[in-house]
C-alpha cells in the first residue's frame, strides 16, 4: 500500500491516490456455517473435487508428452 515501485499494483495505487483515496485494511472474510454437517460435507466435497481436477490435469499433461 505504500506505493513501492516494485509492487505490481503501484500504478493503480498512485492513480487512486490522485483522487484522494485512502488505504483501508478490512478484517477479511470468514465462514459462518448455519449447518455444521452441511458445511463439513461441502468442504470435503470441494477438496475431493479439486483433487480430481488436479488428477485429470496431470493425466492429460502426461498424455500430451507421449
Amino acid at each position: 500500500p505504500s506505493g513501492a515501485p516494485d509492487n505490481p499494483l503501484a500504478g493503480l495505487y498512485r492513480f487512486k491516490k490522485g483522487f484522494g483515496a485512502e488505504f483501508t485494511e478490512f478484517i477479511g472474510d470468514y465462514d459462518l456455517p448455519f449447518s455444521p454437517v452441511r458445511y463439513f460435507l461441502w468442504q470435503w466435497g470441494m477438496a475431493a473435487y479439486e483433487k480430481y481436477l488436479n488428477y485429470v490435469k496431470h493425466k492429460q499433461m502426461g498424455q500430451e508428452e507421449n
